[in-house]
């Protein structure tokens, strides 16, 4: 069973004066509510206004988003063709190196070739020497016939003549 308390008698006065402090305190707390109403009112239009500008960031992302998707879809295909790119090269590289072994030969021959040449030349150069010896001897040889061909035109000059011209038959 519950106890019943007495029952205490206020006065009019002493109601009115409670009922007054209960108001009074009741409207300063309603007033510090009012206040961290208005003061979480502005926080909320505070985190709105960030929300807002990062829902705008959001938004400008997902549209760089999709144009690296296509921009990588592209340097995918990009890549493609540059393999078979560089696969050709491969190819065109070990066909130069096929051909540069070629010619090395080739150098190498021809290397030969000049060396030949050059000998050839040598024995050129020593037959030309000789050439010109001849030349002298046939050159004093008509001087001496146009001089005395018309004084001497007898046997002995001739025999002479044919000596000098077998000796320059055995020299070739």
């Amino acid at each position: 069973m519950k106890k019943k308390l007495p029952k205490e008698k206020y006065t009019t006065d002493e109601v009115k004066r409670y009922i007054g402090a209960v108001s009074e305190d009741f409207r300063d707390q309603v007033k510090g509510i009012s206040e961290q109403f208005t003061g979480l009112n502005l926080k909320i239009d505070k985190i709105q206004g960030t929300v807002d500008s990062h829902t705008e960031i959001i938004g400008e992302l997902k549209v760089d988003v999709t144009i690296l998707k296509e921009d990588m879809s592209v340097l995918k295909e990009d890549v493609g063709v540059l393999k078979k790119d560089v696969g050709v090269l491969k190819e065109d590289v070990g066909i130069l190196k096929e051909d540069v072994g070629v010619l090395k030969k080739d150098v190498g021959v021809l290397k030969e070739d000049v060396g030949i040449l050059k000998e050839d030349v040598g024995v050129l150069k020593e037959d030309v020497g000789v050439l010109k010896g001849d030349m002298k001897i046939v050159k004093k040889d008509i001087g001496e016939i146009k001089t005395t061909l018309p004084k001497k035109a007898n046997a002995e000059y001739v025999v002479s003549i044919e000596k000098k011209v077998a000796l320059l038959e055995q020299k070739n």
